[in-house]
């Protein structure tokens, strides 16, 4: 059986390696109203039944968020050096991912790549690769990505679906 871990109305700043840490070992964790700023490595390193909401991940020298799946919903992820809200690198135990009316501006690489999942009414801006990275099949809905160097909105393939997203 899981754990079930909750962190609210915490801060994680300036950490050596990374802010916070929950396992992968089939727990039910859930984060909000939290901040994990300035760590070395990551803000948040998260499992795959991770739920992270309202939560600031910013200036992490990685990753915001490397979740392998889960829900994100209304987290802003600025100045990571890497990626903003990672999510998986492909579904995990046949759990997808969803990242919802989040930001990722701002950072070296991309502000929203997600394996396996959605993400909808979420902003990508002027991160240094692309702004949302989609492995097919995926759903990308009323979001926004401009200013990407690598592009504003990227898919594997054909097979995802892209409906009322704004790329200028």
């Amino acid at each position: 059986m899981g754990s079930y871990n909750t962190i609210t109305e915490s801060a994680a700043i300036g950490n050596t390696l990374t802010g916070i840490v929950l396992s992968n070992n089939g727990s039910f964790d859930f984060i909000s109203g939290t901040k994990a700023n300035s760590n070395g490595r990551f803000g948040i390193l998260a499992g795959e039944n991770c739920t992270i909401v309202d939560t600031e991940v910013s200036d992490n020298g990685i990753n915001g968020i490397d979740q392998s799946a889960g829900a994100i919903v209304g987290v802003t992820a600025r100045g990571n050096g890497a990626n903003g809200m990672s999510m998986g690198g492909s579904a995990v135990n046949g759990h997808a991912g969803s990242i919802t009316n989040s930001n990722a501006s701002g950072n070296g690489g991309d502000g929203i790549p997600l394996a396996n999942g959605n993400v909808s009414g979420s902003v990508a801006d002027n991160n240094g690769f692309s702004g949302i990275v989609l492995d097919c099949p995926g759903i990308a809905i009323d979001n926004r990505a401009h200013g990407n160097a690598g592009g504003n909105i990227v898919t594997s393939d054909n097979t995802c679906v892209l409906l009322n997203n704004k790329t200028q």
